[in-house]
């Protein structure tokens, strides 16, 4: 789909929230089939969840995909050009039988509009959580983790070094709808704990402990996006693809997202938390319950916000878990990315928060998840790089050409936030081997007279950029990382610059140079760095400028 067809789509759905007969959206919702796997939930979890149970305002079609050929199958409705958008529910595992991640990857890789996380927001370990939400400054239980038999035989020691108390709960490093968890997972004793990490530990490799919080739990659900359908503004979006593109790095979806009414569990007498038997087969009396009191749904509202935004870069949607203890303290347990929703009963968690919110509600929910899919793919494609990677016969090997017309000024590579290997030059010279040697000579970026910035090992980060005495790029003023085009770029010319620029006196490989134009040196050496001030003022590396 072209940006230029989203207005379209947000008009249609406002126009459906108005009553206004329009034509419908086409909505391929994906969903993991379970027919082929031996998966835990297989016979449990098996309901074609679908978001046409809430929203009538779209055609949805349901697509149920087998982990084997999902990525071939996604493709191939993507390419069928029958859809607006993707409603993707897929949620299989990393080492569930289900289909999963591969689905994102298709819908990233052939730029479909799609809903939910992507794939770095899709399963991050409970670790990864625990990280990011801890440096948002989130309260996260104390916790230690177990890889191995030593760990379990020295679990004492990781108790006290992480500074744990009973009771604890042994958990699974990455798993979903409490797999892996039995009403046994609370531990009180050493014995008891060294039971069950034992137990975890054959299964599932490894898995962690943490602090029971003992308290109310409390679900948030959180998503991408305002509460409201808004137009779409195109100079915005523009403006945040090029900061995204400047930066290097950073969110690719608004910075406004929206949480909605908390829920709290209310245990039966004899349970304490949610386990696998306990969610999906004894059928135990589990209720939700809309949060009661202004200050706790503001302040549980606040840190499921926080989680989401430092979690799941404030991608899709998610479901954050939390405990308040005794004293009052809301305590992050976990975000469930692409949680269960839109189950035909309507009964999980999720489906009930947006059962309680007045202000959003079910059907407005699918809506503002397809603006958002349809937004997101908007601002990915503005901010797709203006250059391929192509091999040139000419150069006898790889460069980069413009992809479409770049105006004089515009930036092409954003190297400002980049992440970078580096490596000391004594390193290099006492441990490389001399054909790597004249390769570092040659493309190596100097940031001191001693450490350098070098390539990474994943060829898909790789700027070919060649040399040329009268380039078409430059770094941009104050010796800037960036690179800005020097004049206007037509599709297909190649983008170059002038090694001289960055490259190091101390570790320069000399070289012949073919560039053809006619300012051409010839030669290029490192008697050529001191004129490159003269010539190019402060659009070299500071290094080579002293500063």
């Amino acid at each position: 789909m072209s940006p230029l067809m989203a207005p379209h789509i947000l008009k249609k759905m406002a126009a459906c929230e108005s009553d206004i007969a329009v034509d419908r959206l086409s909505v391929c919702v994906l969903g993991s089939s379970y027919a082929n796997g031996k998966d835990a939930l297989g016979k449990i979890d098996d309901y074609q969840r679908n978001p046409g149970y809430v929203n009538h305002c779209h055609n949805f079609e349901y697509h149920g995909l087998s982990k084997d050929d999902c990525y071939a199958e996604t493709r191939k409705l993507i390419k069928s050009g029958k859809y607006d958008v993707f409603f993707n529910l897929c949620d299989g595992a990393l080492d569930a039988t289900t289909a999963g991640i591969d689905v994102i990857r298709a819908l990233e890789t052939y730029d479909a509009a799609f809903t939910g996380a992507g794939v770095k927001q899709y399963e991050p370990t409970k670790i990864e959580m625990k990280l990011l939400a801890a440096d948002a400054g989130i309260n996260v239980p104390p916790y230690f983790v177990f890889k191995n038999r030593e760990d379990i035989e020295s679990i004492e020691e990781l108790f006290g070094q992480a500074g744990l108390t009973f009771p604890v709960i042994v958990k699974h490093i990455s798993g979903y709808s409490s797999i892996g968890m039995t009403r046994s997972s609370r531990c009180s004793d050493f014995k008891q704990l060294r039971l069950q990490s034992s137990e975890l530990l054959e299964t599932y490799g490894e898995g962690f402990v943490e602090n029971f919080i003992e308290g109310e739990e409390i679900t948030v659900l959180a998503f991408e996006g305002p509460c409201v359908l808004e137009p779409f503004d195109m100079a915005e979006l523009q403006n945040r693809a090029d900061a995204v593109r400047f930066q290097g790095h950073g969110p690719m979806n608004n910075d406004i997202c929206t949480t909605l009414v908390p829920v709290t569990v209310r245990f039966p007498s004899n349970e304490t938390f949610k386990h696998f038997d306990m969610k999906w087969t004894t059928n135990v009396d589990m209720k939700w319950e809309r949060i009661t009191g202004i200050a706790k749904d503001l302040a549980c509202r606040d840190v499921g916000l926080k989680a989401f935004k430092a979690v799941l870069r404030g991608m899709g949607y998610g479901r954050t878990d939390l405990r308040i203890d005794a004293d009052g303290k809301i305590w992050f347990l976990e975000i469930n990315p692409n949680c269960g929703l839109f189950y035909p009963a309507g009964c999980a968690s999720a489906d009930i928060i947006l059962k309680n919110d007045e202000a959003v509600g079910a059907e407005r929910f699918v809506n503002l998840m397809i603006a958002a899919a349809t937004r997101r793919q908007m601002l990915h494609k503005l901010a797709r790089p203006c250059f391929d990677v192509v091999f040139c016969k000419m150069s006898g090997g790889h460069t980069l050409r413009a992809n479409r017309l770049i105006r004089e000024n515009e930036l092409i590579l954003a190297e400002e936030g980049r992440a970078f290997h580096l490596v000391s030059l004594k390193h290099v010279e006492n441990n490389w081997p001399e054909e790597d040697k004249v390769v570092f000579r040659r493309y190596s970026w100097p940031l001191s007279k001693h450490l350098y910035a070098i390539w990474s090992d994943d060829p898909s980060t790789w700027r070919p950029i060649n040399h040329s005495c009268d380039p078409t790029c430059w770094f941009g003023p104050d010796h800037s990382l960036n690179v800005f085009a020097r004049r206007n770029l037509a599709k297909g010319q190649e983008i170059t610059i002038d090694y001289s620029t960055y490259c190091s006196p101390d570790a320069f490989e000399p070289f012949e140079c073919h560039c053809g134009t006619s300012k051409c040196r010839k030669v290029i050496t490192k008697e050529d760095l001191p004129d490159m001030a003269a010539k190019y003022g402060t659009r070299v590396t500071a290094f080579l400028s002293g500063c």
